[in-house]
């Protein structure tokens, strides 16, 4: 009997061998490129995109109308953005209310958990309001555009885990009824990147390095933003650009290195919307390992320039002898708020100047845009 039992035991080491050696060859001769492949993959970063140059706006003689020109933004954290977003902290008590909680310190104890963050987005929003030609209303609108959109990512992920068959219209019923303590659960990679928030002038960019280059969850970086050297001339031909909005990403969708990314910017009228697929150009991508090590680089393709038939100093003129009461007094003021001119060379047809008067200038129209809409001498028509 004990016999027996020894040569059953021997017999099942040996099973037990023969399995690991088999599954060895297996991983060693068979699947080795593929468990390569899999270590190595575990070693690469998300590629980071390279941004595109859009191209620029010429006139006949080659004088630049539209270019981009280098911008610096402040980026945050989503981590830092949420702690303005009063959902967030509703959650947080909720969240203590299940676990029975309902002191009156609650909140305070709940802002002094998050002590350290709510101090470094406060050092951040006193340096942008202490910038010259600050504007905090529209660093505040950026803020809660990005709580707004990744707050409604992260619901619509709860939701469909919920309802895994449910249809968009039913989560846009339902959508209303589910609770912060339900979304805050949620965990997004959109919610660790970082977003631009506001702009920084030129001259501030030293003292801005001295205040928030150290903070965790701030970066400064450099963006292209679309310039207009001759300011007034042409504006409602030219047209300007503007951030994407969510309708308007599909239109290149269809290409992994061509679709927008959030802050990107596009044509939004005039001959800078119109020629969109040739001012556009394709985005890079570069692959580091964790070691910071670029792996795989591919370059960007920069977007074309457009080169009109206009004569932007002729166009330039006629804008002021428009506009410039001393210089036509026979024009009444009641035309000259509407005035326009076309000038045509004859030989061609090509359109030499085409002005629209009153003007504005493109290169705040972004800022002046909600009263030049109310503005009773309609420029923008």
């Amino acid at each position: 009997m004990y016999k027996l039992r020894l040569k059953i035991l021997i017999a099942l080491f040996v099973v037990a061998a023969l399995i690991c050696l088999g599954r060895l060859i297996l991983l060693q001769v068979f699947q080795v490129e593929r468990y390569r492949q899999a270590i190595a993959d575990k070693q690469i970063l998300e590629p980071q995109p390279l941004p595109t140059l859009r191209g620029n706006l010429l006139d006949r003689r080659g004088e630049v109308l539209a270019k981009d020109i280098p911008a610096f933004y402040v980026h945050l954290s989503y981590q830092l953005t949420r702690l303005l977003d009063e959902r967030f902290w509703q959650a947080l008590i909720q969240r203590e209310h299940a676990a029975g909680r309902y002191d009156e310190s609650l909140r305070a104890d709940l802002e002094e958990r998050y002590r350290d963050e709510l101090d470094r987005l406060g050092q951040i929003i006193e340096f942008a309001e202490s910038m010259e030609n600050a504007n905090p209303q529209a660093m505040f609108e950026s803020i809660e555009r990005l709580n707004n959109r990744i707050w409604e990512m992260a619901r619509y992920v709860y939701w469909r885990r919920t309802q895994p068959t449910g249809s968009v219209d039913r989560y846009r019923l339902e959508k209303e009824s589910i609770q912060p303590i339900d979304v805050i659960g949620i965990r997004l990679w959109e919610m660790f990147q970082l977003y631009p928030v506001f702009e920084i002038a030129p001259d501030e960019l030293i003292r801005a390095q001295v205040e928030l280059a150290d903070l965790k969850g701030v970066e400064i970086r450099t963006e292209g933003i679309r310039g207009y050297p001759f300011n007034t001339a042409a504006c409602q031909l030219l047209g300007w650009v503007g951030p994407v909005h969510e309708n308007e990403k599909e239109r290149f969708g269809h290409d992994e290195y061509l679709r927008y990314l959030e802050g990107e910017l596009i044509g939004k009228a005039g001959i800078e919307r119109m020629c969109e697929p040739v001012l556009r150009g394709r985005r890079g991508e570069v692959i580091y390992d964790k070691d910071g090590l670029v792996l795989n680089r591919k370059e960007p393709q920069y977007g074309r320039d457009v080169r009109l038939t206009l004569d932007i100093r002729l166009q330039q003129q006629i804008e002021r002898f428009l506009e410039n009461p001393g210089l036509a007094p026979e024009i009444s003021d009641t035309v000259r708020r509407g005035s326009s001119a076309v000038v045509m060379e004859a030989a061609t047809g090509d359109i030499l100047a085409l002005v629209s008067t009153p003007v504005y200038d493109l290169n705040t129209i972004r800022r002046d845009v909600s009263d030049l809409i109310r503005d009773p001498n309609t420029p923008m028509r």
